[in-house]
């Protein structure tokens, strides 16, 4: 059965913005604190000098969360000595700026990969209040941070990619933001959302129960997949479902971030569902996607190996390869529609516009990996597709069969993956 399957590949890592009282005409180097760590992650770390300090850090989740079972005494020690013996066998550094902690990498831990500060605010578009934690992330990555109590946030940019910036606040509606020029400072408005009844609630049958309907949901959304079905929703009574006995097709929205924890792949992701839509025929959905380490450190030999099984021959996959056109090097064929012999290659469904990659199809295709078939189907619209070398691409539409139109929510990685 042919799949249309839609699913931005989007989450961001979560640069954690925590706020406390501020230190005033004090700096890391006068600052003394006690500390007594024991087998802690250095996310814990950063949190228990922040509580001890006043001052706040500003770091991305994906930076700091490999770094666990760290054990540190100090008895009135400066915050920066701490933190210069915490950081030394890291390849992070931080920068103390105005009472706020900015954690980064060592410029020479990645010199091939610069990524700009990105900086803005998040206002109430009806009062020009600000947004106190609004989520900003990079679709579909373990990229992102939280506003603060003025709603300023600070983000680093995606490596050699220009995903778009999700901003996602409890009671708004979410904003995109595709075009953030560099080094302008981003002000971005939000609208006030109402939410509707209880998504509990059943005021007619529908021809399912809603156990029936989340089951349903489970399968369409999750997958069947081993991921799939190791995948569970950790909110399940925010999302409201409506059953269609004529067409017997499944609807669901929600007005939070459907939270997901993947305990196979070892992460924990928000989905911000846009559309979901699921029939006899075909399975549609798509949504923002923001990710976390959600890993146990001692099984990290199962949880790369079960990565690198979900990334091979997936929709990742096969947007890097073709972005760097090295389809045949990773093990893809691409023929056109029904006609075996009739290989298509990179010049005949990519075209290029000033620095940008599209996907621009004349038919359907037909593609193979490793003995397992997918279809890329002709988008009506004929839209051309935005794609980019981390493996983004537009999320509305490519429609997707076979094989990677089997695969959902469940076998989604962030796009640093195998980065």
């Amino acid at each position: 059965m042919a799949y249309t399957n839609h699913i931005v590949k989007k989450v961001l890592i979560g640069i954690s913005l925590l706020w406390i009282n501020t230190v005033e005409a004090q700096t890391i180097t006068d600052v003394k604190i006690d500390l007594e760590i024991k087998n802690k992650t250095l996310k814990e770390v950063f949190m228990t000098i922040e509580q001890a300090s006043g001052f706040h850090f500003v770091y991305n989740d994906g930076l700091v969360s490999v770094y666990s079972n760290i054990n540190l005494r100090a008895k009135s020690r400066t915050v920066a000595s701490i933190l210069n013996e915490l950081l030394i066998r890291t390849n992070l550094q931080y920068l103390d700026q105005n009472n706020k902690i900015i954690i980064s990498e060592k410029e020479d831990s990645r010199a091939d990969a610069k990524r700009e500060i990105i900086q803005g605010k998040v206002i109430e578009a009806d009062s020009n209040k600000p947004v106190r934690n609004a989520s900003i992330y990079f679709d579909g990555s373990l990229n992102g941070t939280a506003s603060d109590s003025t709603g300023s946030f600070t983000l680093y940019s995606q490596l050699n990619s220009k995903t778009p910036i999700v901003i996602s606040a409890i009671g708004y509606f979410p904003e995109t933001i595709a075009d953030y020029p560099s080094g302008k400072r981003l002000i971005i408005y939000v609208k006030t959302r109402q939410y509707e009844l209880d998504p509990v609630e059943i005021t007619a049958s529908d021809g399912l129960s809603r156990t029936e309907k989340l089951i349903l949901f489970r399968k369409e959304f999750l997958g069947s997949s081993r991921n799939g079905k190791n995948s569970r929703i950790l909110n399940e009574n925010d999302i409201r479902l409506t059953y269609n006995k004529k067409t017997q097709t499944l609807k669901a929205s929600c007005d939070k971030p459907i939270i997901v924890r993947n305990r196979i792949l070892g992460y924990t992701f928000n989905f911000l569902l846009e559309n979901f839509s699921s029939s006899a025929n075909e399975t549609l959905f798509y949504g923002p996607q923001f990710f976390k380490e959600d890993a146990d450190p001692a099984t990290i030999k199962k949880l790369d190996k079960a990565r690198a099984s979900t990334y091979l021959g997936s929709r990742m996959h096969f947007i890097r390869s073709l972005w760097n056109n090295e389809l045949a090097k990773n093990g893809f064929e691409i023929y056109g529609n029904n006609i075996l012999k009739n290989k298509v290659g990179y010049n005949d469904i990519v075209v290029s516009s000033s620095d940008k990659k599209y996907i621009h199809l004349k038919e359907t295709i037909r593609i193979t990996y490793k003995g397992k078939t997918s279809y890329l189907y002709k988008n009506a619209s004929q839209k051309d597709i935005l794609i980019d070398k981390e493996g983004y691409n537009d999320p509305i539409g490519l429609d997707w069969g076979g094989a990677i139109g089997a695969q959902r929510a469940g076998d989604l990685l962030p796009l640093e993956y195998n980065l």
